[in-house]
């Protein structure tokens, strides 16, 4: 009995030291230990949902404290108190913010004090905790702040229904008018688009060619000689792809859009020899730049170009030089020719500029034709006999006097 007995003290005894030990721990945990602690009291104006007693207290994100009790006031029902202690170094100002944390996904509370001003002064403490004033709607959760948000919308919505039916309204009259008249809103836009700077909208992707002369009617199926047509001249402007569109006579060109096949010189130089071919002269006349002729035919565009004020105007103006073998100018001549346009539009600008060509180029072709007409045969008086052509002679007089 008496071993039995002492057995049961012994039991008691580890039993008693275990719970002394796990205390400990506690108590070293959640009251800090041997820490100073200092204790405060929070105040809220609303609902703390989660908060708990023994929940954590949070100084810029650490751990610095526990929340000891919570309160209600008998004469303030909306408010309530959470009384907090917290590590004695915690630097607690007058402007520290106080908030509540919900941590991970269960959403648990936690106070969150935010550090303030450095040069702000301590919070005092005069006997009593001192207090901390949380800020307006501190405990609201997501989903309580989310249905708040959405009651005042709904209010606003319900004070304000007739207005919204009003311009509701408006905005449909307005949409069914740009509807009707979509053609006119793309034709400014595109202007708008144009003045400030903007390409020329859906045709800045699109090529355009030129169309030589036809049916130039030059009465003679050969020329005095053989005739070269180098690439023309141009300023710098003009020697490119971009079809130019002006604003007003001599304003400076809008930016980039629609382009030509090619490049303007060569353009103008492959059309200008396809209508000598169009003509019957295709044998006298070539384009290929290895071709030396008995004479060039010199050509240099001083504008080509499509005017929008005061009236849409495709303008084309060329002058052209017939040189012979000696660098000799054996003529020239000015060409110009404007036609109106439909509109500004790209299409309509470009059927415009081909015809201003058109002309310039079928009068180019008949002033050539004339300028270098073969030399004919003297006639043979009555009852004679005209006298054999010299073998020797040659038909493509190159050193003809300049006329």
């Amino acid at each position: 009995m008496e071993t039995r007995a002492r057995y049961v003290l012994i039991g008691i005894f580890l039993l008693v030291l275990t719970a002394g030990v796990f205390g400990f721990i506690y108590w070293l945990e959640n009251s800090g230990g041997f820490r100073e602690r200092e204790n405060y009291r929070v105040r809220f104006d609303g609902p703390v949902s989660g908060l708990l007693t023994g929940s954590s207290v949070l100084f810029n994100g650490i751990r610095v404290g526990e929340v000891t009790g919570l309160g209600i006031r008998a004469d303030a029902p909306r408010q309530v108190t959470a009384d907090i202690a917290v590590d004695g170094a915690t630097p607690i100002r007058q402007d520290t913010v106080v908030d509540i944390e919900y941590q991970g996904l269960t959403g648990i509370a936690a106070i969150a004090l935010n550090g303030g001003d450095s040069d702000a002064p301590m919070l005092e403490r005069n006997g009593d905790a001192p207090v901390l004033n949380a800020r307006q709607g501190a405990g609201l959760t997501m989903t309580q702040s989310a249905r708040e948000a959405l009651l005042k919308i709904h209010g606003i919505l319900d004070d304000n229904a007739e207005s919204f039916k009003e311009m509701l309204s408006n905005i449909n009259e307005f949409a069914g008018a740009l509807a009707r008249n979509s053609n006119r809103v793309d034709g400014i836009l595109g202007g708008l688009d144009r003045m400030t700077g903007g390409a020329r909208g859906k045709d800045t992707e699109k090529v355009y060619d030129l169309i030589a002369a036809k049916n130039v009617d030059v009465k003679t199926t050969a020329l005095r000689g053989q005739v070269s047509v180098p690439p023309p001249t141009a300023v710098f402007n003009m020697d490119t792809q971009n079809i130019l569109f002006l604003p007003e006579k001599d304003a400076a060109p809008e930016p980039p859009g629609p382009r030509w096949a090619d490049t303007l010189t060569r353009l103008v130089q492959s059309k200008v020899s396809q209508s000598f071919e169009n003509s019957g002269l295709g044998a006298s006349v070539g384009h290929n730049d290895a071709l030396i002729g008995d004479y060039q035919l010199l050509i240099d565009i001083r504008n080509f170009q499509t005017i929008a004020k005061p009236e849409p105007m495709a303008e084309v103006e060329l002058f052209v030089k017939i040189v012979d073998l000696d660098g000799k100018i054996h003529s020239a001549q000015q060409f110009m020719a404007e036609t109106p346009a439909k509109s500004t539009e790209t299409t309509d600008a470009v059927v415009a500029l081909r015809d201003a060509f058109g002309q310039v180029a079928a009068e180019l072709v008949t002033w050539t034709a004339t300028s270098l007409k073969p030399e004919l045969e003297p006639t043979a008086a009555p009852g004679t006999q005209a006298p054999a052509a010299d073998a020797g002679a040659s038909s493509n007089l190159s050193d003809t006097q300049i006329q």
